[in-house]
């Protein structure tokens, strides 16, 4: 086996190994060919110094990692291995990412590594090597219904789509401030903040701004795209200023957001939350029949 840095032509490659993981750990496929090839392009995410791939004689990729995090904060480890290579692949990649992580800095930086529920063999290991749980995040769906709730809008409030030659400042600035207080945030520069939210499949009409008067008072990001599943649209970003919560801005946008993606024929919407928010986003979403 040779643990070494992916290439752009090992796209689809990798691609059919992480949703193999997936089908195995969670039961559907949760990436796309747009994701993995965009990730040679990440801000923070070096492919020839961040990225491994574990590759049997054969030629056969075993496995994916990588390593990211920008300025000084918490180092991410994204490990993905499907079952049945896992024992002897996942500690070869794992040895790789702390290597990496020791020369981005860590320690004293956190070093923070993602796995799923279902993935028994990662956590295994992960609690052999004496990493510990601290935080858990939630995926959570709904079902579109074909008369949903409709939105009932805060006074003051109007509601309109993302304008791209406009908003993108805006849209940034309001989404940094909804997660500020949100455990683990790490302020993002414009560029930064882009290069993990914009692609080239962005839908403009997807994106929503919440406006009071000139500003903005919450924004709900949807995509299409999140997974290979065509029935599922995907909340990536919902976020109310401080200012302006407590007042059902956040309801009202999801509902939107379910009226606007059932229109476009899908008939579940996802979104990923985590568990301990301290707001009441677990609470929230149950509350528009979303389940875990």
């Amino acid at each position: 086996m040779v643990i070494r840095a992916p290439r752009v032509e090992d796209a689809d490659v990798l691609l059919a190994v992480l949703n193999a993981h997936a089908r195995a750990t969670a039961g559907v496929e949760t990436t796309t060919s747009t994701e993995v090839r965009a990730w040679f392009s990440m801000p923070g995410l070096d492919p020839e110094e961040d990225m491994r791939v574990a590759v049997a004689e054969d030629g056969a990729v075993l496995g994916y990692a990588d390593i990211a995090g920008d300025g000084d904060g918490p180092l991410h480890v994204d490990l993905r291995v499907p079952p049945e290579a896992a024992l002897e692949t996942a500690p070869a990649l794992l040895d790789a990412m702390e290597r990496r992580a020791a020369e981005r800095g860590a320690p004293p930086r956190p070093l923070r590594v993602h796995a799923a529920a279902g993935d028994v063999a990662v956590r295994a290991l992960l609690e052999e090597r004496r990493y510990r749980v601290v935080r858990s995040s939630f995926h959570m769906e709904a079902d579109v219904v074909e008369s949903p709730e409709p939105p009932a809008w805060p006074d003051g409030i109007t509601v309109r789509p993302f304008r791209p030659d406009a908003d993108l400042a805006r849209v940034h600035e309001a989404a940094e401030a909804a997660f500020a207080d949100h455990w683990g945030y790490q302020p993002s520069t414009l560029e930064q903040w882009c290069g993990w939210n914009v692609r080239e499949t962005l839908d403009p009409s997807l994106w929503f701004l919440a406006e009071a008067g000139d500003a903005v008072a919450g924004v709900c990001l949807c995509r299409l795209d999140e997974t290979p599943d065509e029935t599922l649209g995907w909340v990536s970003t919902l976020g109310v200023r401080p200012p302006f919560r407590r007042r059902g801005l956040a309801r009202a946008l999801l509902l939107h957001s379910f009226r606007e993606l059932g229109t476009r024929g899908r008939l579940r919407v996802g979104l990923g939350v985590d568990a301990e928010n301290t707001t009441g986003a677990v609470r929230l979403y149950e509350g528009v029949g979303m389940h875990v």
